[in-house]
């Protein structure tokens, strides 16, 4: 349309910079509205809707002596926007796991792609809410929660641990492997822990294709902000 009315002289310079003006300024807003559609459903707890992986003026100020290690881990989670992984981040409570999580999940909104935060056990929970109703298929979770460019799975050891869970989530992390996504997983677990707590096959997805990374800085909870 453009280059039609400036062969019939009709748009000046001027005016086609006004124009091309007004298209960006759709297409933020478009933007946007997307952005905002997909925080609304991403799952993220009210207490971390505005949670940031450039939440770092708190750490500096309340624990400084854990900003290089925090700011590293911010890093590494902050790759799997360009380079899909899986990634277990573990530690004890308190050292801003999920915080980090969330963060990376309303990134992932705010580049318009389809991201999904949610605890194991509420991820189960709603599985089992599929058995016998009508119109919603165990398939169909499973599908949409494969889809996601980004899915945090928090709190992973809070569950049954049985074998039809352990099944169900080999399977939904095989299938995200397959689908060149990434996968957050958060624990409580110590990493020997972990290497008996995991399947066989999930301990062979980490070596081929992710990284158990540690919080193991202090419980930043209770922290006052020194004035």
């Amino acid at each position: 349309m453009q280059t039609i009315l400036a062969k019939s002289g009709y748009l000046t310079p001027e005016r086609a910079e006004q124009v091309a003006a007004a298209e960006r300024r759709t297409r933020e807003i478009d933007r946007q509205l997307i952005a905002g559609k997909l925080r609304a459903g991403c799952g993220v707890f009210p207490k971390y809707a505005t949670a940031s992986l450039d939440d770092l003026d708190y750490i500096e100020r309340v624990a400084p002596e854990a900003l290089e290690d925090y700011r590293w881990v911010r890093d590494e989670l902050e790759r799997l926007l360009e380079a899909p992984a899986m990634i277990v981040l573990r530690g004890e409570n308190g050292p801003g796991k999920t915080h980090l999580a969330s963060g990376l999940v309303n990134r992932f909104c705010d580049h318009c792609r389809p991201a999904k935060y949610t605890t194991a056990a509420d991820f189960f929970l709603e599985l089992k809410s599929t058995f016998n109703e009508s119109g919603r298929t165990q398939m169909d979770l499973v599908k949409r929660y494969r889809g996601y460019d980004i899915l945090v799975l928090d709190e992973i050891e809070v569950r049954s641990d049985s074998t039809w869970e352990n099944q169900v989530l080999r399977s939904l992390i095989d299938a995200r492997y397959a689908s060149n996504v990434a996968t957050v997983l958060i624990t409580n677990k110590t990493e020997v822990e972990l290497h008996t707590y995991f399947s066989p096959a999930i301990r062979d997805r980490l070596r081929e294709d992710g990284a158990i990374i540690a919080c193991e800085w202090s419980s930043l909870r209770g922290r006052r902000i020194p004035r």
